[in-house]
């Protein structure tokens, strides 16, 4: 059997800042959900929570149906929001061809 080699990274909040994206992309779903935006504080507090955790407290809604769509909003408008605003901790290597 050949031998595999496996590096895993966590990224989100270790390598990458998490708060650069995330307060814009939370922000922006709660307004296209019709929610008032929360201050950067009140999201960075719930950093480290679950998704389906974080969308309970910031909608204060607990059925399956509404935090499924909120988080798939979070999340539609993250993947644009990373390479447009994300940001990489100090120190950490970056790849010079991009």
């Amino acid at each position: 059997m050949k031998d595999i080699k496996l590096i895993i990274f966590d990224l989100d909040g270790t390598l990458f800042r998490t708060e650069t994206v995330d307060i814009k992309a939370i922000n922006d779903a709660l307004a296209k959900n019709g929610y008032v935006a929360k201050s950067d504080d009140e999201i960075l507090n719930l950093i480290g929570l679950t998704l389906k955790d974080v969308c309970k407290v910031l909608i204060n809604r607990v059925d399956e149906d509404s935090i499924k769509q909120f988080s798939r909003d979070i999340i539609e408008f993250e993947e644009p929001y990373i390479r447009e605003y994300g940001e990489l901790y100090d120190g950490v290597l970056r790849d010079r061809k991009s």
